[in-house]
């Protein structure tokens, strides 16, 4: 079901956006410096979201590192069951 589109805007993998309260930020890379940069958004989906100010067009936006847990056999991954 879609509940809202926008066409001529920014958007942003949805992943990229930390949202704490009301406030959003995006890590921007900009000369091997990465900042934390306060953005604001519109329409937002589980894959992208609408970046209406705070960045601009290619700004180079960095995404999260998935974290991993050491230890243990399989460690990140889920297991899935079955036999071995």
């Amino acid at each position: 079901m879609t509940t809202g589109t926008a066409t001529g805007v920014l958007k942003a993998p949805t992943q990229a956006i930390t949202t704490t309260g009301n406030r959003s930020t995006v890590t921007v890379r900009r000369d091997g410096v990465d900042t934390a940069t306060s953005v604001r958004i519109g329409v937002s989906g589980p894959a992208e979201t609408e970046i209406i100010s705070g960045v601009a067009e290619g700004d180079v936006l960095v995404l999260p590192t998935p974290t991993t847990t050491s230890g243990g056999s399989g460690a990140g991954f889920p297991r899935t069951g079955g036999g071995r």
